[in-house]
């Protein structure tokens, strides 16, 4: 099984509400990514991965969204980027063999999922397990 994961803080520490505020024809960076794996025709299930539970609300409209509360220690800039990582990833609820496709809010221009699964998949038998791409 194939799931996305949105990391997404309440509060950014550089740029105030930059999750959230309308930057494109209304939409935010999250509703941007949102959409991006909607359209995805791989990913089984998105998980949002935050500490701002009004989000939970979202996951109200569409049953392929997943709200999973973030503990505020893995929201802030001291924390290590590995243990933030891991703690995310242990908290989802699916298989320990799933494919995760980790995508930030702040890559809104990266919008080729399917592409990006289909070349991993093929790549897989060659030993690689990790894919990373940049925008």
């Amino acid at each position: 099984m194939i799931y996305s994961i949105i990391p997404v803080k309440k509060n950014s520490d550089r740029v105030l509400n930059k999750n959230f505020r309308p930057i494109q024809d209304g939409y935010s960076l999250l509703d941007i990514k949102l959409q991006h794996m909607q359209k995805s025709k791989s990913i089984k299930k998105t998980f949002i991965s935050s500490d701002y539970i009004k989000l939970k609300k979202l996951e109200k409209s569409n049953s392929k969204l997943k709200f999973v509360h973030r503990k505020k220690k893995y929201c802030n800039n001291i924390i290590s980027w590995s243990d933030m990582i891991y703690y995310v990833v242990k908290s989802l609820p699916c298989p320990n063999n799933s494919i995760l496709v980790w995508s930030h809010t702040t890559s809104p221009f990266f919008s080729r999922i399917d592409e990006a699964i289909h070349k991993f998949k093929k790549s897989e038998n060659k030993g690689y397990d990790s894919l990373f791409t940049s925008s």
